[in-house]
């Protein structure tokens, strides 16, 4: 592949909540049609901001290929730089020739949720073919990084092909992972399920946006994560296009509804939240457009210690998702 050095478009900047770091800037219809760290829209200041947690490349250390746009099908620039976590953006090319490479053939990555201090599906592992047990222990992420340590974990096992399945916010991960880097998701055979999740808010949790309500709805004190917030899940959202919303699999659960006095998974939280939710994600917020809707199960909670059992120790659904994540 030759490389070029064409000019800079005049506005790039650096903002993990709208595009993500596979990049592609395209002159024509003036897109960001792979997403990226840095992109180009004149609507934005001319001078890069350096918003993110990661560390970003500067413009002069990139180097440039041609390629064209999955839009419209004109030339377009391509940035190319090296890992994830150094900050700075993983070459497709070089993605694929290392998931290509891996030894093990197939696996379920079992993704937990927001700041969790234990898998959720880590008691249920033997249910799971071929799983591997993700664990970032009570760590607070954006989607981006926690799509980027997926694929790390993935990586670091070596694994050619893989499915998620995930739980709250391990969806998003998940489903990011899918659809802004090439990982081991993407060489998963069409006939499975490449994101399934339970439990996910996909718009957000109503009560994310205040950090005094976020310990009381998650039972921890990790803080706010704008991703979960309703405005920053619709920020992220925007970016996922609906090719990829179409591989996502969700389910969501509730406590007993239509009980004559009501009912509730947590009661020290339900004041907060929409009713009904699962005592952290919300009915109402936990629709993915785009995405296919497995159905809604009563008397099912967001995590044990709540008023119903706990939605990953469903052991029926999680046989359903485990056939449904084999080639």
């Amino acid at each position: 592949m030759s490389h070029v050095s064409p000019t800079l478009p005049p506005h790039w900047w650096n903002d993990s909540t709208h595009c993500s770091r596979r990049p592609a800037f395209c002159a024509s219809c003036a897109s960001c049609t792979y997403g990226s760290k840095w992109y180009c829209r004149s609507s934005r200041s001319t001078m890069p901001h350096h918003t993110s947690t990661i560390t970003p490349v500067t413009p002069a250390a990139r180097s440039f290929v041609s390629s064209s746009c999955r839009r419209c099908g004109s030339a377009i620039v391509r940035v190319l730089a090296s890992t994830v976590f150094s900050g700075s953006i993983a070459d497709t090319s070089t993605a694929r020739a290392a998931v290509a490479a891996g030894t093990r053939k197939h696996a379920t990555v079992l993704v937990h949720g927001y700041c969790a201090e234990h898998n959720p599906f880590a008691p249920h592992k033997a249910q799971f073919a071929n799983s591997l047990v993700f664990m970032a222990n009570s760590t607070n992420m954006l989607n981006d990084e926690f799509a980027a340590r997926i694929d790390a974990f993935l990586r670091a096992h070596d694994v050619r092909a893989a499915v998620a399945v995930a739980h709250s916010q391990g969806g998003k991960a998940s489903l990011h992972l899918k659809a802004m880097y090439w990982s081991a998701l993407d060489a998963a055979p069409d006939a499975v399920r490449v994101v399934q999740s339970v439990g996910t808010p996909w718009l957000g949790n109503s009560a994310m946006a205040s950090f005094g309500s976020i310990g009381k709805v998650f039972g921890v004190t990790c803080g706010k994560n704008r991703d979960l917030t309703t405005a920053g899940a619709k920020r992220w959202l925007a970016t996922i296009p609906l090719t990829e919303r179409a591989g996502a699999y969700y389910y969501t659960t509730t406590y007993r509804l239509g009980k004559a006095l009501g009912d509730y998974c947590s009661l020290g939280v339900n004041a907060l939240l929409k009713w009904p939710n699962d005592g952290a994600a919300e009915l109402k917020l936990a629709q993915l457009a785009g995405g296919n809707n497995m159905g809604n199960t009563e008397r099912e909670c967001h995590t044990r210690n709540m008023a119903y059992m706990a939605q990953c120790d469903d052991e029926k659904r999680n046989a359903i998702m485990n056939e449904h994540a084999q080639p």
